[in-house]
C-alpha cells in the first residue's frame, strides 16, 4: 500500500471540515470556521524581575492538526501564533486549547500596562487593549524564608534550637522552577512564645534570639509575594548559669525571697539551674546550710530539703554547688510559734477574807522550741479543785470573800494548760498593810518620804502601836544608806474599817550604793477588846540614783557684755545651771524685777547706774545653789553724736612687721593719735561709744602695693573683732582667727556707726606673717609607761597631742602597732587598720581600741609621723610609751572622781607670773585609768584634755585660762565638768563646778569663737 508524504496534512482542527480532503478542506472550509476571540490575560499583573509565564484566554481559537501518515499516533498542531505585548514579542507562545494560549513575559520588560495582540496562523490581528500590567514588584513569584540570601541558602524547615541560640532568616523570591529572583523586605512576626525576633533594617531579614523553652515558627509577608512560614522551631534549654532555691522542683517553682515564719512552719526548698534566661535546666545536687542560727535543714544533701525553723531571728537558707555560684533564700524572718507550754501565776497564795482580789494570768509562755511567745491563743480559766466559789473565769480573778481551797487552771485554745498550786483562802485578817509608797527615783544626799497604808478591816476600832522599815538591796540588808527619823506622823487610832497613813522621813547617805532598792513595811495593831497585838507586812521599792545638788551659773551677762545705755535691754542666761528644775533670778532695777525663767531674754534698765543680780536655782528635792553676778549691770548715759572722726593710727602692729602665725597678734590702735584714749566715752563708761559706735579690726591678706590713694577696705571682710573697750587691745590670738599663710597682709580698723553702718574714721597697715610653727607632737597617752602587764585586750588608748589637729591628717598619720614580745623589744607588726581609731577634735586627742593578738601578753605601742610625711622624725616608738597587754578582765565603771581642792583664786591667763595656771586636785579609784577635763561656757566646750593618773592615787589637772589653741579665754565664769574613764573609755558620772577666769589685762570683745 503506498503512504503519504511525511508531514502531509490531514485535517484540520475545525469540526465542520473534519472529513474533507486536505487540499479541498482548505478551501470549502475557511468560510465557515467562526472568528476567534480575545478575552482576557491572566494573570494581569506579572512582575519584570524574571520571566512570567501568562494564559491568553478566548474563544474559537482554532489551529490546524497535521498528522504523519507514517505515525497517526502523535499528531502535530499548526502553532504559528504570536503573541504580542505592546511591540515585545512573548516567548514560548503554545497553543494548548481553542479557549487558551500560553506565553512567556521575557524578563526585563520595561514596567507598564500593555495592550495584548494575538496573530493567527491565518494572519488575523486580535487585540486586548491594556491587558497585562508588567510591575517593578515580585509579584506572582513565590515567597521563601531561607537560612542565607542571594539564594545561597535552603529553606528553613523544622529546627532544634537552644535558649541563647540566634537564627537569621531571609526573605527570598525565587521563579516557580525555583531560580533565585531576589532578596525582598517584608513584614515578619513570631509565632509562640520561644524569644524575640528583630528585623534587620531593611526588613529583607530576621533574627530570632531564642529565649524561652517551647516551639514556634517565623513568618514572613511580602504585599506582592504572598506569605511564608518556616518549619517548626523548638528550643530547648540553653547551659546551666545559675542556681536558684525554689518552692517546687522541675522549674515548675518560684525563686524563695523574702518570708516570715514562725516555728512552727516548714519550707520545703528545692536547688534548681537556670540557664541565662532563666529557663529550667535541671534539679540540682547541692550541699545545703542555714545562715543566722534560725533553725535546721535536713537532709544536709540532696536536690531537696525540709527547713525547720527553730529560733526568732533573721537569716536565710544556702546552697552550694560543686560547679555553679552558690543560692541563697531571701531573709527568712522567724518568730516564735503558737504556745506550747507556759506557767499559771501566781503559782501558790496564802490569802485571808478581805484581802484585794488576786487576778491570776501566765507566764514563761514559750513555743515548741523552747522561744518566748506571745502568741497563747485564747485562755480558757477554771477551777481545777477545790472550793474556790469566788474565782471568775471571764476575768481570771480571784476574790477572797470566804475560806477555801484549791487550784487554778489556765488551758490554750491551741491544746497546752497549766494548773497553779495550791491556793488557800484563811479568814480575815484583822489589820493589813495595804500600800508603801515611795518616789520611784532619789538621790544620794536627798531627803524624801515613804507612807504607808494600814487597815482595820473589823468592825472594831484598833490601836496603831506602831511601823517599821527595813531597806534591802539584792537580798542583803541596805538599812546603812538610810536614815528614817525617829519621829514619823501616823494617827493613834484606826477606826473600824478604817484606813490610816504613817509618814517617815528617810535621808540618803551621801555615799549610799546605786540601784533598785526594796522596803517593808511591817506595821503592829492592838485591839484593846480583846488585848490581840496583830502585825502584817508589804513590800515597796525605790531607785537610788547618783543625782548631784543643783549648782548656779550665770553665763550672760558677763564683762563687758554687762554694758548698756539707759533704756536698753539686755539678756540673762542660767540654763547651763547643773541638776535645776526651777530657777529664780533676783533682777534689781531692771523690768521686770525678777524673772523664773532659765534664760530671760529681754530685762530693760530705764536709769543710769550699776546694778547687781542674783540667780538661784533648786532641784526636785528642795535642794538650793545661790550665785551672784560676775559684775553689776552698768547703765550709762546716752551718749550724742558726733562721734570719733579721722584716722586711726596703728602703735601695733609697725609697719612692716614680722608675725609668727604661731604667735599672738598685737593690735593697738589710737583714734587722737596722742597715745591717750581717755578723751572718748560713752554711755556705757567704755573707751569707745559702745552702744553707738563700735570699732572693728579687719585682717585680710594682700600681696598689692599699699598706697594712700588705694581703698583697701576688703569688700568681703576678713577675720573681725569688735572691740567693745578702749581704743587699744593686746594679744588676739591669730592662729585661731584664720588659718593664713605666710606672706604679706593688711591690718585694717576702722569706727562703724551702729545705727546707719557710716565708717567715722578708718586706719591700716601692712605685716608680713611667717610660719614657724613645730610639727605637731604627743603630749601625753594614756596608759603611761608600765614595765609589766598593765592593760587589757580590748582597752583603749588615748593619745593627747599637743596642739589642736585636723581629723583626717591625724587619722592618716597616725600607726598602731604591736609586738609579740612582752617587754616591748620588737619586732614590731604594724596592726593600724584592724583597730578603731577615733579622733576627739574638742580634746585634741585620738581614742584608739588596738586589734587583740594571739598572744597571752604582747607590747603596743603608737607612732606619729611629722608634717614631713616623707620621715619618721616623730615616730615616738621608744619602749617608754609602750604598754604591755594582757588577758585581764574588763574593769569596773569608775565612780565620779572627787574634787579634793578646787582653785581658790581665779586663773589669770595674762602671762604675768600671778595665778596663770590654776590645779584641779582629783582623787580616783583603783578602775580610773584617765580623768577628762572639760571647760564649758554657755553650754559649749572651750576646752578639754585627757589626763593619764594612777588608779587609787589623787592627780593634779592644770589649766592656764585659755582654749586648746593657746588662746586667752575672756573674764567670766566657766563650768568644768570632771569625767573618770576607765580602760575600756566607760565613764563615770560627772564632777561638775564652777571656775572664774579673771586677767590684769582684760581682753576686750568677746572672740569669735565663743
Amino acid at each position: 500500500m503506498a503512504r503519504a508524504p511525511i508531514g502531509f496534512p490531514s485535517i484540520v482542527a475545525s469540526p465542520v471540515c473534519a472529513t474533507l480532503a486536505v487540499a479541498a478542506a482548505a478551501a470549502a472550509c475557511s468560510d465557515r470556521v467562526p472568528a476567534p476571540r480575545l478575552s482576557a490575560v491572566e494573570p494581569a499583573r506579572v512582575s519584570a524581575w524574571a520571566d512570567a509565564p501568562i494564559a491568553v484566554r478566548g474563544a474559537d481559537l482554532y489551529a490546524a492538526v497535521s498528522t504523519r501518515l507514517d505515525d497517526p499516533s502523535a499528531p502535530a498542531v499548526q502553532n504559528d501564533w504570536a503573541v504580542r505585548a505592546g511591540d515585545v514579542a512573548l516567548i514560548d507562545v503554545r497553543w494548548r486549547d481553542p479557549t487558551r494560549l500560553d506565553a512567556v513575559v521575557p524578563a526585563g520588560l520595561p514596567p507598564g500596562i500593555y495592550d495584548v495582540t494575538v496573530t493567527t496562523p491565518r494572519g488575523e490581528r486580535l487585540a486586548l487593549p491594556r491587558a497585562l500590567a508588567v510591575e517593578d514588584t515580585p509579584v506572582g513569584l513565590p515567597l521563601s524564608i531561607e537560612d542565607a540570601p542571594g539564594g545561597a541558602g535552603e529553606p528553613i524547615g523544622d529546627r532544634a534550637l537552644a535558649a541563647g541560640d540566634e537564627l537569621v532568616a531571609y526573605a527570598v523570591v525565587r521563579t516557580a522552577g525555583g531560580a533565585f529572583v531576589a532578596d525582598v523586605p517584608a513584614h515578619w512576626s513570631l509565632d509562640g512564645a520561644i524569644g524575640e525576633l528583630v528585623p534587620a533594617d531593611p526588613p529583607v531579614s530576621a533574627v530570632l534570639r531564642a529565649r524561652a523553652i517551647g516551639t514556634g515558627a517565623i513568618a514572613a509577608t511580602h504585599p506582592d509575594a504572598g506569605d511564608a512560614r518556616t518549619g517548626e522551631i523548638a528550643v530547648a534549654a540553653g547551659p546551666p548559669a545559675s542556681l536558684t532555691i525554689e518552692d517546687a522542683p522541675g522549674g515548675a517553682g518560684a525563686p524563695i525571697g523574702d518570708r516570715a515564719l514562725t516555728t512552727d512552719d516548714s519550707l520545703a526548698v528545692y536547688a534548681v539551674s537556670r540557664d541565662a534566661f532563666g529557663n529550667f535546666v535541671a534539679d540540682e545536687w547541692v550541699d545545703w546550710a542555714v545562715a543566722g542560727g534560725i533553725g535546721a535543714i535536713a537532709p544536709a544533701a540532696g536536690d531537696r530539703a525540709t527547713f525547720d525553723p527553730t529560733r526568732p531571728g533573721s537569716g536565710a537558707i544556702t546552697a552550694a554547688h560543686a560547679a555553679l555560684p552558690a543560692a541563697a533564700t531571701g531573709t527568712l524572718s522567724v518568730s516564735p510559734g503558737r504556745v506550747a507550754r507556759f506557767d499559771v501565776v501566781p503559782d501558790t497564795l496564802s490569802l485571808a477574807v478581805g484581802d484585794p482580789p488576786v487576778t491570776f494570768s501566765i507566764a514563761g509562755a514559750v513555743d515548741a522550741d523552747g522561744n518566748p511567745t506571745a502568741d497563747v491563743g485564747t485562755v480558757t480559766w477554771s477551777i481545777a479543785s477545790g472550793t474556790l466559789d469566788t474565782f471568775d473565769a471571764a476575768t481570771a480573778q480571784l476574790t477572797p470573800a470566804a475560806e477555801g481551797t484549791g487550784t487554778v487552771r489556765a488551758e490554750s485554745s491551741y491544746g497546752p494548760a497549766d494548773e497553779s498550786g495550791p491556793i488557800a483562802i484563811a479568814a480575815a485578817r484583822a489589820f493589813v498593810v495595804t500600800a508603801v509608797r515611795a518616789p520611784a527615783t532619789v538621790s544620794r544626799g536627798e531627803r524624801f518620804a515613804i507612807e504607808v497604808d494600814v487597815e482595820n478591816r473589823t468592825a472594831r476600832d484598833a490601836r496603831l502601836v506602831d511601823v517599821a522599815l527595813a531597806y534591802r538591796r539584792g537580798g542583803g540588808d541596805a538599812g546603812g544608806d538610810f536614815a528614817t527619823a525617829a519621829t514619823w506622823d501616823r494617827p493613834d487610832a484606826v477606826p473600824a474599817g478604817a484606813t490610816a497613813t504613817a509618814r517617815f522621813d528617810v535621808a540618803v547617805a551621801s555615799a549610799a550604793a546605786l540601784g533598785a532598792v526594796d522596803v517593808t513595811a511591817t506595821a503592829r495593831g492592838w485591839f484593846s477588846d480583846t488585848g490581840a497585838l496583830v502585825s502584817d507586812s508589804e513590800t515597796g521599792s525605790f531607785a537610788v540614783a547618783a543625782t548631784s545638788p543643783p549648782t548656779a551659773v550665770i553665763s550672760a551677762p558677763l564683762p563687758p557684755d554687762n554694758k548698756l545705755c539707759a533704756g536698753g535691754t539686755i539678756g540673762f542666761a542660767g540654763s547651763d545651771s547643773i541638776g535645776a528644775t526651777t530657777w529664780a533670778w533676783s533682777l534689781p532695777g531692771g523690768s521686770p524685777a525678777a524673772s523664773a525663767a532659765p534664760d530671760p531674754p529681754a530685762i530693760a534698765y530705764a536709769a543710769p547706774g550699776a546694778y547687781p543680780f542674783w540667780l538661784t536655782v533648786a532641784n526636785s528635792m528642795a535642794a538650793r545653789d545661790t550665785v551672784a553676778g560676775p559684775a553689776p549691770v552698768f547703765v550709762g548715759a546716752p551718749a550724742a553724736p558726733p562721734y570719733p572722726t579721722g584716722a586711726i593710727q596703728f602703735n601695733k602692729p609697725r609697719a612692716g612687721e614680722a608675725i609668727d602665725l604661731a604667735d599672738d597678734l598685737p593690735v593697738r590702735v589710737d583714734m587722737a593719735g596722742d597715745g591717750d584714749p581717755t578723751n572718748l566715752t560713752d554711755c556705757a563708761g567704755t573707751k569707745l561709744a559702745e552702744g553707738s559706735a563700735h570699732a572693728y579690726v579687719t585682717v585680710f591678706a594682700d600681696r598689692g602695693a599699699l598706697d594712700a590713694t588705694r581703698d583697701v577696705r576688703p569688700s568681703i571682710p576678713g577675720i573681725q573683732v569688735d572691740l567693745h573697750k578702749g581704743t587699744h587691745f593686746d594679744d588676739v590670738a591669730w592662729d585661731a582667727l584664720a588659718p593664713m599663710t605666710e606672706g604679706d597682709a593688711i591690718v585694717y580698723a576702722e569706727f562703724r556707726d551702729e545705727t546707719t553702718g557710716a565708717v567715722t574714721a578708718a586706719g591700716h597697715t601692712r605685716v608680713a606673717f611667717v610660719d614657724d610653727r613645730d610639727p605637731p607632737a604627743i603630749a601625753a597617752m594614756a596608759p603611761g609607761a608600765c614595765d609589766a602587764a598593765c592593760w587589757g585586750k580590748g582597752d583603749a588608748f588615748v593619745v593627747q597631742f599637743d596642739e589642736p589637729m585636723d581629723a583626717a591628717s591625724v587619722l592618716a598619720a597616725t600607726r598602731v602597732e604591736a609586738s609579740a614580745s612582752p617587754n616591748c623589744s620588737g619586732p614590731w607588726t604594724d596592726i593600724t587598720g584592724a583597730s578603731v581609731l577615733t579622733y576627739d577634735d574638742e580634746a585634741d586627742a585620738l581614742r584608739i581600741v588596738p586589734a587583740a593578738q594571739a598572744q597571752a601578753s604582747y607590747g603596743v605601742r603608737v607612732k606619729l609621723r611629722g608634717r614631713d610625711a616623707s620621715s619618721n622624725g616623730n615616730a615616738l616608738g621608744t619602749p617608754n610609751v609602750c604598754a604591755v597587754v594582757d588577758d585581764r578582765p574588763p574593769p569596773a565603771i569608775p565612780e565620779p572622781p572627787a574634787v579634793v581642792a578646787t582653785p581658790g583664786a581665779p586663773v589669770s591667763p595674762d602671762g604675768d607670773g600671778v595665778d596663770d595656771v590654776m590645779a584641779f586636785e582629783v582623787a580616783v579609784d583603783a578602775a580610773t585609768a584617765f580623768v577628762r577635763l572639760d571647760i564649758e561656757r554657755a553650754g559649749r566646750s572651750v576646752y578639754a584634755v585627757y589626763a593619764p593618773v594612777v588608779p587609787g592615787t589623787t592627780a593634779s589637772i592644770p589649766w592656764a585660762g585659755r582654749d586648746r589653741g593657746g588662746r586667752a579665754l575672756p573674764n567670766g565664769l566657766y563650768v568644768y565638768r570632771l569625767v573618770a574613764y576607765n580602760r575600756r573609755l566607760e565613764p563615770s558620772e560627772p564632777a561638775v563646778g564652777a571656775v572664774e577666769v579673771r586677767s590684769a589685762v582684760a581682753l576686750v570683745g568677746v572672740p569669735p569663737w565663743l
